[in-house]
């Protein structure tokens, strides 16, 4: 059968074809619209960039950027810097090895080589340092234990203790240890028999030490001529006390002469210079006479 061709139906067209997937249909969305606002009479903002520009792109260009003038603003610093430095001596004293030492950088061993063989010089920096005069010393100033700070410090020592420290460099080889532990000073003159120096070198060889100030460290003064009175007195005082095992014995030259002799440490009995008249001595109680009268006699 044939549909009929009543003037009320038409006929139904077939759908249109699907569009595959890899075809595209392009809109034309305008960028901006260039007619104003009706309302308000402004022109309508931009809705869409008119070149596509992310942001992680405009941040790299924004760094490499800053780099570049950073490289320029270095380069500018070091520039003037050079044109104003002094030219500076180097470790040996040589202008031209310092100017060649900003250019190249050695290795930590060959400069601390170079040092070494330079010591003493102007411009090696062990034995010429000028950091304590460049360094600010603290003392606490609170009550109590107070604590200074001495690093760095500069020692300033007493003409005494200089003194002392070179006779101690100067001092000749040791022969003998029968001295060691004794700390001498020499009250006055020694005497005829040996010079100051002859009985500091006599001293030195048998392992004994000196000073040129009397200290609570000196174990024996040499007083040939005695003490003074005050000397003698204060002498006296210490003697039975507290501490009195440790006092200072005060002796005559040949205490060290004959101990040299012996070859050992004598006995400092008989050899003393200063006598207690309240105390009497084993000498006084047997009618014996002391050593030191016997070696004079």
């Amino acid at each position: 059968m044939t549909p009929s061709s009543s003037p009320g139906i038409e006929p139904i067209s077939p759908p249109p074809t699907a569009l595959s997937s890899s075809s595209r249909q392009n809109y034309n969305i305008p960028r901006r619209n260039p007619l104003p606002n009706p309302s308000t009479g402004k022109q309508l903002p931009k809705l869409y960039r008119e070149q596509s520009k992310s942001g992680r792109l405009k941040d790299k260009k924004q760094q490499s950027r800053k780099e570049e003038n950073l490289k320029k603003r270095k380069a500018e610093f070091f520039s003037n810097r050079r044109e104003k430095k002094p030219r500076s001596e180097g470790i040996d004293g040589n202008v031209e090895e310092a100017e060649s030492s900003e250019q190249e950088v050695e290795p930590r061993a060959r400069v601390t080589e170079r040092m070494l063989k330079t010591l003493g010089r102007q411009g090696n920096p062990i034995t010429n340092s000028d950091m304590p005069s460049r360094t600010d010393h603290v003392v606490s100033c609170t009550t109590g234990h107070q604590r200074g700070e001495q690093r760095g410090q500069n020692v300033t020592w007493t003409y005494a203790q200089v003194r002392t420290d070179q006779l101690q460099k100067q001092a000749r080889e040791k022969k003998t240890g029968i001295f060691k532990g004794c700390l001498f000073y020499f009250n006055g003159s020694t005497g005829p028999k040996l010079s100051n120096i002859q009985l500091r070198n006599l001293i030195s060889e048998n392992g004994g030490r000196f000073t040129t100030i009397q200290t609570s460290a000196c174990t024996h003064v040499i007083a040939n001529n005695g003490l003074s009175g005050g000397k003698t007195q204060k002498h006296l005082d210490m003697q039975g006390g507290r501490g009195s095992a440790r006092q200072v014995k005060v002796v005559k030259i040949e205490w060290i002469l004959d101990s040299v002799k012996k070859g050992v440490k004598l006995s400092e009995a008989g050899y003393g210079v200063v006598e207690n008249p309240l105390q009497p001595t084993l000498f006084s109680t047997l009618g014996l006479k002391p050593k030191s009268f016997l070696s004079n006699s």
